[in-house]
């Protein structure tokens, strides 16, 4: 059978999986995030991992908490979610609503959602990120969900404008550039100025698999393909050379040398491989492919002591890189990258302890530095159920959306 035909774990790594899934099941129906409504870190998030723990844990009660924390999430989102993010704002809570399609008496629940993006995009004014996270890629991956629904092909090709507006041309291509303003204090680092950043949570790479799936659906195919094409470049343009640890820095800098990245989803190989692989479908480029695949492999090859990898989640943790290379498996067939997605949901489970945490899991505060308990999507035991379900089950793990993992009609 091919990669898409059968689970990822097999054998004892499946009954391993299982067990510590049946503690993360019953520990998340009863579990209180932090988050408000937030897709990252509150009930939306929750709801999204209960609705696909549920064909898996029927008994366990995952139905009827989705329900009642997608409720919550919609009575406190105007109050809690006035951001316009994917992950922290009030278009995250509108994607879970529209991906589990939670209305009532037939209204669109996240119209309004929908209009209030299109609206920052129309005038021009949206100064915050362009980012998957909080910005305008996020704002991109709602559009494509609510598709082909009225006015989210249009909402789309605004993202598509607005990246246009946003780009700058350099020798290598085409990029963009962030603001140390729009991290938090406690990840900034040594970011003091201006920079381009290379992670897909953040930066260049999200900004490639939007344009890529927009490209894919026929939106703003011209723009979007020419700014595919110069990012692409600019992005290739920035592997490090020689025994560099990774091919890619966290981020492009003035004055400061490029420091090897770590292995994860939101900085590092296995999430730019991913977007990159994005381009190379949408564009139908070899080159692009072998470029992605070979970024994939060496990150499967990083030794796990060398990742940087600390806690589980889906962020920067074993589970999200778990996803991401069984994600990477699923696509291309390559049985060094389902070695990979094995070895890191390995990891994963060897994390888990028999008490304490939710469900065993104890994560890391990304801002603070300090390990919590933390029931989280982005970050938490929700993310890491998630990962964990995908790897026993053939279907579509469609949650993995929000992190441009996959794309609404791909």
């Amino acid at each position: 059978m091919s990669a898409k035909d059968e689970p990822l774990a097999a054998g004892s790594l499946e009954r391993e999986v299982r067990a510590a899934l049946e503690v993360l099941s019953g520990a998340l129906v009863t579990a209180t995030p932090t988050g408000g409504p937030s897709l990252a870190s509150g009930e939306s998030g929750l709801a999204l991992a209960h609705a696909y723990l549920h064909p898996l844990f029927p008994d366990d009660g995952h139905d009827d908490a989705a329900h009642d924390r997608l409720a919550r999430a919609m009575e406190t989102v105007g109050e809690e979610a006035t951001h316009p993010g994917l992950h922290n704002g009030f278009a995250g809570v509108a994607w879970v609503l529209e991906h589990l399609r939670e209305s009532s008496d037939g209204d669109d629940a996240g119209l309004a959602a929908e209009e209030a993006l299109a609206e920052l995009l129309r005038d021009g004014t949206w100064d915050g990120p362009y980012d998957l996270i909080s910005g305008v890629v996020g704002a991109g991956v709602l559009a494509l969900e609510r598709m082909p629904r009225d006015g989210a092909g249009a909402m789309l090709a605004a993202v598509v404008g607005e990246l246009a507006r946003r780009a700058t041309t350099a020798p290598e291509g085409i990029t963009w550039t962030s603001d140390p303003e729009w991290l938090p204090a406690g990840v900034r680092g040594q970011r003091t100025a201006p920079y381009q950043d290379l992670g897909v949570a953040h930066g260049v790479p999200g900004a490639i698999a939007i344009l890529a799936a927009a490209r894919a659906h026929g939106v703003a195919v011209d723009e979007a393909t020419r700014l595919l094409d110069g990012a692409v470049s600019w992005l290739l343009a920035q592997r490090l050379e020689g025994d560099a640890r990774s091919s890619f820095a966290n981020d492009v800098r003035p004055g400061a040398p490029a420091v090897p990245a770590r292995t994860a989803w939101c900085y590092g190989d296995a999430g730019i491989a991913s977007a990159l692989l994005q381009a190379a479908r949408a564009r139908g480029d070899a080159r692009w492919e072998a470029a992605a695949i070979d970024v994939a492999r060496r990150a499967a090859a990083r030794d796990v002591a060398a990742a940087g990898v600390i806690d589980a989640g889906l962020c920067h943790g074993a589970a999200g890189l778990a996803h991401t290379f069984h994600r990477l498996y699923r696509a291309t067939g390559d049985a060094a990258l389902g070695d990979a997605a094995r070895r890191w949901l390995a990891v994963t489970l060897g994390m888990r302890a028999e008490s304490g945490g939710v469900g065993g899991f104890v994560s890391l505060d990304p801002v603070e530095g300090r390990r919590i308990d933390d029931p989280a999507y982005l970050t938490g035991a929700a993310g890491i159920a998630l990962a964990l379900a995908a790897a026993i089950t053939v279907g579509d793990a469609a949650w993995d959306r929000p992190l441009l993992l996959s794309a609404a009609g791909a």
